[in-house]
């Protein structure tokens, strides 16, 4: 019955050999990524703001055409 118990506390025991640690982001790596995203994000903005730009002067266009 002792043997049973052990060989059931070792087969449950078993799936937490299976989390992998994450690797450790150092300090560095955070602030380059938010700066990528940052860049990214006012790249975005940039073609937004032309796309409206674009779309109010097509507008005028139309309402001094009527």
């Amino acid at each position: 019955m002792k043997s049973f118990v052990f060989f059931m506390s070792i087969t449950l025991a078993l799936p937490a050999f299976a989390v992998e640690v994450a690797p450790r982001i150092s300090d560095r790596e955070i602030i380059e990524s938010l700066a990528e995203l940052k860049a990214g994000q006012k790249a975005l903005e940039a073609k937004m703001d032309l796309r409206f730009t674009a779309m109010q002067e097509q507008m005028d266009q139309r309402f001094t055409a009527m």
